[in-house]
């Protein structure tokens, strides 16, 4: 199962649900020369229940929040 926006900017945002990640949501986003890697590894979201995903971006800064589980962030290195 995925969710992807397609879009022609080289900015854009990919959010997905892979099998590879066993139904852990992870966004990946570029900054124009790298992918950028941000998850929750703490929540399954393939359980059939509906899931709040709240993704924020300023720059390289992230944030990802599932449910009322933490905030993860994720800085530029």
């Amino acid at each position: 199962m995925s969710l992807v926006n397609p879009t022609f900017s080289p900015f854009s945002l990919s959010l997905f649900l892979s099998p590879q990640e066993q139904g852990k949501i992870q966004v990946i986003f570029n900054v124009g020369t790298d992918d950028i890697v941000i998850e929750e590894a703490n929540v399954v979201v393939n359980d059939g229940k509906y899931h709040v995903v709240r993704f924020t971006r300023s720059g390289g800064n992230a944030t990802l929040q599932v449910d009322n589980w933490p905030v993860n962030e994720r800085y530029p290195v």
